[in-house]
C-alpha cells in the first residue's frame, strides 16, 4: 500500500503533524498504549503563557506570532471553547500575591474526541520501520510512504537506539466534579493548580500529584484516579526534530498539552518545509 504522507502515532506528536499537513493523501497509524503520555495531556492553551520571551526563556521553542495565531485557528476548528476572563475563575489566592489573568483562554473540551478525530485512522501493530526506503510493516501487511513522520513517543526506542532516550514518568489525577468551569487555586504566591473540566462529571488536575500538592488536593476534594503516563526525555527537554536517513521523526521531553498541538504543527510543517531552521 502507498500513501504520501504516513504518520506512525496518534498522540501529541502524531496529530500536530497531521493537523500541519494539508495533502489530504496522508494516514495515521498507531498502537495503542495504556501509558501513553499523551492520555493524561491537558488541552488548554492561554495565549499569554506562550510569548515569544517566554517560550525561548523556558523551552527555547523558536515560535512565531504567526504560529501562535494558527495554533489558536487550529484549536477552534477542532471543538476547543474560548473562555472569557469571568468565565475563569481564580480560587484561595494568598494575601499579598499577585495572580494576572489571560482575558482568552482556549479549552479542548473534550480531547478524547480530539484524539479519536481523524478519520484517516489506522490501529494496526507496528512491526518494523525501514527508515532508508521508508517503509513500515504491520500485522496487516507494507506501507509504503513517500514522506514518512516517526511520532512513536518513548516507543521509538523499539525500532532505533540511534536517537538517545529515557523514559520520564507523568501524571495527572482525576476526580469527580460537576463544576466543570476552568479554575486555578494558589497555594501559596508562586504555587497553584489548574482544575480543566474533562466532560462526563471529570475534572483533570495536572503537574499535582507530587509530593508537595497531592496531600491537599485529595483534602480539598477527595480521592481521584492517577492516571500514569511515560514520555520520551531526550538530553535536552523540549520539542525534538530529527532526521533520521529519510525519515522525519519527532519526539518531545518537555512539558507539552494538547493546547499547543496546533502552534507545534506549524512549527513542524516550516522544519519540513525547510522554511526554519532547527
Amino acid at each position: 500500500m502507498k500513501i504520501k504522507h504516513l504518520i506512525l502515532g496518534k498522540g501529541f506528536m502524531g496529530l500536530s503533524v497531521y493537523g500541519a499537513i494539508k495533502d489530504t493523501d496522508k494516514k495515521i497509524i498507531w498502537n495503542y498504549k495504556p501509558e501513553s503520555a499523551s492520555k493524561s495531556a491537558a488541552g488548554i492553551l492561554t495565549e499569554s503563557w506562550y510569548t515569544a520571551s517566554t517560550i525561548r526563556g523556558q523551552y527555547k521553542y523558536p515560535f512565531t506570532r504567526e504560529m501562535v495565531t494558527n495554533g489558536i485557528k487550529f484549536l477552534t476548528e477542532n471543538g476547543a471553547i474560548l473562555l472569557q476572563e469571568d468565565e475563569l475563575r481564580i480560587n484561595e489566592v494568598n494575601v499579598g500575591s499577585e495572580v494576572k489573568v489571560s482575558k482568552d483562554t482556549w479549552l479542548l473540551w473534550n480531547k478524547d474526541e480530539y484524539l479519536d478525530s481523524p478519520t484517516e485512522t489506522i490501529q494496526e501493530t507496528i512491526l518494523d520501520i525501514d527508515f532508508v526506503n521508508k517503509k513500515v510493516e504491520t500485522t496487516n501487511g507494507i506501507y509504503e510512504a513517500e514522506n514518512l513522520y516517526v511520532c512513536l513517543g518513548i516507543n521509538l526506542l523499539d525500532f532505533t537506539k540511534e536517537i538517545p532516550l529515557r523514559p520520564r514518568l507523568g501524571q495527572a489525577l482525576f476526580i469527580d466534579d460537576s463544576d466543570q468551569t476552568l479554575r486555578t487555586y494558589y497555594t501559596s504566591p508562586y504555587t497553584h493548580f489548574t482544575l480543566r473540566p474533562w466532560g462526563n462529571g471529570k475534572v483533570r488536575i495536572g503537574d499535582t500529584t507530587s509530593k508537595t500538592h497531592l496531600p491537599y488536593i485529595l483534602k480539598r476534594f477527595g480521592k481521584g484516579e492517577i492516571t500514569k503516563g511515560v514520555r520520551p526525555a531526550p538530553i535536552k527537554d523540549g520539542l525534538i526534530y530529527h532526521k533520521l536517513k529519510n525519515t522525519h521523526i519527532f519526539t518531545s521531553g518537555g512539558r507539552v498539552g494538547f493546547g499547543l498541538s496546533g502552534m507545534v504543527g506549524y512549527y513542524f510543517q516550516d522544519l519540513i518545509d525547510n522554511k526554519i531552521q532547527f
